[in-house]
């Protein structure tokens, strides 16, 4: 008796930012595959059963594609061109006569994924694999590096940071203390930054994104300099409350 390994297909994606052709590009890889299999599908049943060329077991225009945001469905790109924003709570599905697959994009510390069903069985590592190449070359880097790491690696990096790090100032004089507390303040903000960052669908074409990541940028830069300046400040409070006790 031979021993086969089975590899099951993967569900998870990398976080990733996607843009309005993203999801198109998706919606129709998607729609393909199943009507394709649909197809295929009729062909093996027409075969098997000798019925008729117009006689289909399962009609392949059946295949259907809707996107919720929360709790609202839409029907097309444009209905999604037309709500505009963004969304970090986002459902791809496709609808068939058999089954449906579903792409979700829905927290900041799950990665997105993406369910196949049934008729796609010898198609589904293709598919996976094509759907996965669009979410890599608009992945979150930084995020997916990190989230990546070992679980012990993960783990000593929070020791270090919240447990050792705030306490190794306090073995210094006033000017080296006030900049490794500039670090280990400027290590805080970069790590809930990039563990907190959500994947997002922006309802705009790739090539309109600009002046989103303008606006973005700015509401970031904000955020980061006002937490900076807010631990700075706080430190520099309590030191000079302990240099006028002594």
């Amino acid at each position: 008796m031979a021993i086969k390994r089975i590899r099951e297909l993967p569900s998870e994606l990398p976080h990733a930012r996607l843009y309005l052709d993203d999801i198109e590009e998706i919606s129709t890889l998607l729609a393909e595959a199943y009507t394709s299999a649909l197809t295929a599908l009729n062909a093996k049943y027409q075969a098997e059963y000798q019925l008729p060329a117009n006689k289909k077991v399962v009609p392949d225009e059946a295949v259907k594609i809707v996107y919720r945001i929360g709790d609202s469905q839409m029907d097309s790109i444009d209905d999604l061109r037309e709500h505009g924003g963004y969304a970090t709570n986002f459902s791809l599905i496709v609808l068939d006569s058999t089954s449906h697959a579903e792409l979700h994009v829905h927290s900041f510390h799950t990665n997105p994924k993406l369910r196949l069903g049934y008729p796609l069985e010898e198609e589904q590592w293709s598919v996976y694999a094509r759907v996965k190449a669009i979410f890599d070359r608009r992945q979150l880097k930084l995020k997916n590096s990190i989230l990546s790491w070992p679980e012990w690696l993960k783990l000593v990096s929070y020791i270090l940071i919240a447990l050792i790090f705030p306490f190794v100032p306090l073995l210094t004089r006033f000017p080296l203390r006030l900049f490794l507390y500039l670090i280990w303040t400027v290590l805080i903000v970069v790590t809930l930054y990039v563990i907190f960052r959500p994947s997002r669908i922006l309802f705009v074409r790739s090539h309109e994104r600009s002046k989103l990541s303008a606006t973005a940028r700015q509401g970031y830069v904000k955020a980061v300099v006002l937490l900076v300046v807010g631990g700075l400040v706080g430190k520099l409070i309590d030191l000079l409350f302990a240099r006028l006790k002594h």
